[in-house]
């Protein structure tokens, strides 16, 4: 075989070298960028669960925005007598009560200053019948009064407009008296507040 024609084979060998470390590289381009890319998604999946997660365990606050809400749709019933509870030991319903102690302060309401409550149940309760009294959220109570009554309302309807779990007790206390009771009992599961207005779609992240 002459010097040409080993010339000529060995310049298709390199095209042909060329051509395959060309691919090779655009392989590898290709892989990296695939794994980076499901990296990246792994990343902003926990990132979304982690913050989810902080947003589900955050106390129970007022913020400035609620406080106002709760003093201008609240400011109707002034001279309410309002009595607010919470669990003893319970530190973040504390700080709840006293948030929801002062929103009705500036509406004018009577308020006395949060205390605390020590329940108890009877020992020898079968499980499933003791579930039934681990409550959560706000608790509202009113006495047989209409006034007290629509107070009352009104306040469960300015909570959970803010985002918070409340409720009417559905007992009354006896005598007409324009009082309203605020029992805050355990931190609900999952968002609340803000961060459950942001879950429904009421406000933006």
């Amino acid at each position: 075989m002459s010097i040409e024609q080993w010339k000529s084979i060995f310049d298709i060998g390199g095209v042909i070298l060329v051509g395959l470390t060309a691919i090779f590289a655009l392989g590898a381009i290709l892989t990296g960028n695939r794994i980076n890319e499901v990296q990246g998604k792994d990343l902003e999946h926990e990132k979304s669960a982690r913050v989810e997660i902080e947003k589900s365990l955050l106390g129970r606050r007022l913020s400035a925005g609620d406080t106002s809400k709760l003093e201008n749709d609240l400011r109707h019933f002034e001279g309410t007598k309002a009595s607010i509870w919470y669990n003893t030991g319970d530190a973040e319903g504390s700080a709840f009560a006293w948030d929801i102690a002062k929103a009705l302060d500036e509406a004018q309401w009577t308020v006395l200053a949060p205390a605390s409550v020590l329940t108890s149940t009877d020992a020898g309760i079968p499980l499933r019948s003791a579930t039934q009294f681990v409550k959560s959220g706000v608790e509202i109570v009113s006495t047989n009064g209409e006034k007290s009554q629509q107070a009352a309302r009104a306040l469960v309807i300015a909570l959970t407009a803010c985002g918070f779990d409340a409720h009417m007790s559905g007992r009354y206390e006896d005598g007409s008296e324009k009082i309203v009771w605020a029992n805050v009992k355990n931190r609900p599961t999952g968002r609340q507040g803000r961060a459950k207005l942001q879950s429904r779609g009421d406000e933006k992240d």
